[in-house]
């Protein structure tokens, strides 16, 4: 594994830190989740791996130390992972969405004609997924009967008039996971509900072989909504959000029939046009060669913009930029402002080529306010808090949520689009677990921090 230090935009902007930072990783990395896990106000690293997962405590100096002894953990396969509050109890959870196990899960080969390829998940047996809580020290491991699956993704955030966060964990071949706290007669955990709650399949029914996950409120009605990518020949799913669940609205998204003959892996939804209407981005490529089945290999990203109310355009590859002209194994995908003008970049990841850093040079129709959420009371992370800046008639709100993409962790700031004849902006964040506060006078073209109980402060203009 490798680490990178994000330079200020008027040096290099990358530079390699691996060795410097005393972060050696000598297995078979997957997923990452960054968080402070220990309320230091630095940043954790937690690597998904297939043995032995890590969690890499932030010493402050730009090293880190291994955290060993505090996470006792057997070998499994992690596809992806969390690290989050889910007790609400001011400490940080760490979630593992695990894969498959078995003897021959790296040995075993099946033959498609006269070619030997990977197998179908659904020939081993799923791995029991992991919750581990602590107090800041030692963590110790919560049972999660239900929640067994081949698992690839996963996010937590929280329901429309629940402040207590869920996780989603999107499964291979098999019905996702809905994961909600519930209370046992030693302490709590997670109980699986995704089947009750309209995330375990599709439209018709049918489990999908799931990966990446992207979240947005897409339709505007203050209810965060999940995108899910699938295997080749099978439709992403956009999951909007009602009042008895969630409803399977691909159909009238505009996005059935562009993403069927692709295998989607990382997604986000980002605001590409900076017009305040979520615009969604996909990575795609195949598992294995098929390609003389006439089946790609390499396939070419996607971007689709937001029309409003849950409706999406396909974006013709040349027009979005080279990067979404040219074919690709895509894979892990996470957004962050990388230039520092306000809008969101992308991070992708692709199994045959660099990681490229895409950068969006789309003009803007409107202002960018970036807000960074710190918790005093809450944990300091604050995901699954809700931000809503408002001036006249524009009102926009977002929610803070943990995980998404695919095996990626977001900067952990939220970006605003203002209309450019906007006033002075008022600020209102509603913190995890209960408690909310108010601030006026911030201005567009700028940056913030929100602190829980201690204001807002301006930490620089946005170019």
């Amino acid at each position: 594994d490798q680490l990178y230090r994000h330079l200020p935009v008027d040096q290099p902007r990358w530079t390699a830190a691996t060795e410097a930072a005393r972060i050696s990783e000598g297995m078979f990395g997957q997923g990452i989740a960054v968080a402070d896990a220990n309320n230091d106000g630095l940043d954790d690293v937690y690597v998904c791996n297939i043995g032995r997962n890590r969690l890499w405590l932030n010493c402050g100096d730009g090293t880190f130390l291994p955290a060993d002894p505090l996470l006792p953990s057997e070998d499994v396969w992690t596809s992806s992972a969390l690290m989050v509050d889910l007790d609400l109890d001011g400490n940080v959870e760490i979630y593992d969405a695990n894969y498959v196990s078995g003897e021959d899960v790296f040995t075993r080969l099946c033959p498609v004609g006269n070619k030997a390829r990977s197998c179908s998940p659904l020939v081993f047996q799923p791995t029991p997924d992991r919750l581990w809580t602590g107090d800041g020290g030692q963590y110790r491991r919560i049972d999660m009967p239900s929640m067994v699956g081949n698992g690839l993704g996963c996010v937590a955030f929280a329901l429309q008039g629940n402040r207590v966060p869920s996780v989603f964990v999107s499964v291979d071949q098999q019905a996702n996971l809905f994961g909600v706290v519930v209370q046992t007669a030693d302490g709590w955990t997670l109980e699986d509900e995704a089947i009750v709650r309209g995330l375990a399949y599709d439209a018709d029914g049918n489990a999908q072989a799931c990966m990446g996950i992207a979240t947005a409120d897409v339709n505007d009605d203050g209810a965060l909504d999940l995108y899910v990518t699938n295997f080749y020949l099978e439709y992403n799913t956009l999951y909007q959000q009602t009042s008895f669940g969630f409803e399977d609205v691909t159909a009238v998204s505009g996005t059935a029939a562009a993403t069927k003959p692709m295998l989607g892996f990382g997604t986000q939804f980002i605001d590409v046009q900076l017009d305040g209407i979520a615009d969604l981005v996909v990575l795609n490529g195949h598992v294995d060669d098929h390609t003389h089945m006439n089946v790609p290999e390499a396939m070419p990203p996607q971007l689709f913009l937001g029309r409003g109310g849950g409706r999406f355009d396909l974006v013709d590859g040349p027009q979005a930029g080279d990067f979404f002209a040219s074919r690709r194994l895509g894979r892990a995908l996470a957004k962050l402002d990388a230039d520092g003008d306000g809008d969101e970049d992308l991070i992708a990841q692709d199994l045959e080529n660099p990681v490229a850093i895409v950068e969006n040079q789309t003009p803007a129709n409107r202002i960018p306010v970036r807000i960074e959420l710190v918790g005093v009371d809450c944990d300091r992370n604050a995901f699954t808090a809700i931000a809503t800046l408002e001036s006249g008639d524009y009102r926009q709100t977002q929610q803070l949520v943990a995980g998404g993409g695919y095996q990626a962790a977001n900067e952990r700031q939220l970006t605003f689009a203002v209309p450019r004849d906007s006033g002075p902006l008022t600020l209102t964040i509603h913190w995890p677990g209960g408690g909310s506060e108010s601030y006026a006078a911030l201005h567009s073209g700028s940056k913030y921090i929100a602190i829980q109980g201690q204001g807002v402060h301006a930490v620089g203009t946005l170019r």
